[in-house]
């Protein structure tokens, strides 16, 4: 949240990132101002192969590239757990040294991977071409695609020249007095380009807008699947209580109380909602389960969720069939007799 990332359209702009940080970090409202090649969200992210020191394999390790520079951990709230982040004072960062994150850790199996090489690129018909990267920390796993995905083994790459994306980190209160004044001073320092931005945690939701859409169609759906459920319980409930009319009546004389009639009425329908119900559990599991087959995040399908589904339907059923069971046990048992 409060993240506004503008893109750097050309080299002119590009060529100003110091100067860019600078003035809008001196502005009140703006925390952080951070450049890198991609932001957080971005679906072509850069994956290269690398040959990690004692990594055994004849195929390539592969990573996520981040090419950041030094205020990238700091605006997006990442944490360095081992090691340290990358300084525009040790000039040897830049060319020589890289981050690498938890995944990559845990899948190379390194114990103490502060000083460890990797190579990249990785040239299997002449090994002398590699250039050789010293990894100087280790930053926390996040997630920089939607939940599609699982975290993979991700590398950051100190290298402010390939910047293409300006992120600004922003106070909470009064953003759109904020926004007025990154708008100000970026006509100040581009006058010639267009102000265009667009907000981290808007991208991210625009990923789940499919889902979003899928759940209101359902839901739409659902609601009319009721209405005409209710509408069917109903009309067989009054056919129902038409065809035993004279055995609600003889049942009233000879002193079948009210609750029992109710309950006679309502057992048959209730019978059949939960046959309807158990025919449906594996449909629906089915369908439940291949659709979370896309999530590399996903809830359990316990029974819990079926049994409340069922415990509604029962509820929607009773309050629909109640009204004509509630009318046909007062009525007068001699108007019932009298039936034909």
């Amino acid at each position: 949240e409060q993240l506004l990332v503008i893109p750097l359209q050309d080299d002119q702009i590009r060529g100003k990132l110091t100067t860019l940080k600078s003035e809008m970090t001196s502005l009140d409202g703006v925390l952080h101002a951070a450049g890198s090649r991609m932001a957080p969200g971005d679906e072509n992210m850069n994956v290269n192969g690398y040959l990690p020191e004692g990594y055994e394999s004849n195929k390539a390790f592969l990573m996520e590239n981040f090419y950041i520079d030094d205020d990238f951990l700091d605006t997006y709230e990442l944490h360095i757990v081992q090691g340290r982040n990358f300084s525009k004072e040790i000039i040897t960062d830049k060319n020589e040294a890289v981050l690498i994150n938890e995944t990559a850790v845990k899948k190379l199996g390194w114990e103490n991977p502060i000083g460890k090489k990797v190579y990249f690129p990785l040239d299997q018909n002449d090994m002398s071409q590699r250039g050789a990267y010293t990894v100087i920390g280790v930053y926390n796993d996040f997630h920089h695609r939607s939940l599609y995905r699982r975290i993979e083994p991700s590398l950051l790459d100190f290298s402010p020249d390939y910047a293409r994306k300006l992120t600004l980190k922003l106070k909470a209160d009064n953003i759109v007095h904020t926004m007025q004044l990154v708008k100000q001073k970026w006509s100040e320092i581009n006058p010639n380009h267009p102000y265009e931005y667009y907000f981290l945690d808007e991208s991210f939701d625009s990923q789940y807008r499919r889902e979003q859409k899928l759940g209101d169609l359902v839901r739409i759906f659902t609601i009319f699947a009721i209405f005409i459920g209710c509408l069917g319980l109903l009309g067989l409930a009054s056919y129902t209580s038409e065809q035993r009319t004279k055995e609600i009546g003889i049942r009233k004389v000879l002193g079948a109380s009210t609750q029992s009639i109710i309950t006679i009425f309502l057992k048959e329908f209730i019978r059949w909602v939960l046959v309807a119900n158990i025919i449906a559990w594996p449909t629906a599991y089915f369908v439940m389960r291949k659709w979370l087959e896309n999530f590399a995040y996903k809830t359990e399908l316990g029974i819990e969720l079926f049994l409340y589904s069922t415990l509604i339907a029962l509820v929607i059923a009773i309050a629909t069939v109640s009204y004509q069971a509630i009318r046909s046990a007062f009525s007068n048992p001699v108007d019932s007799l009298r039936y034909e």
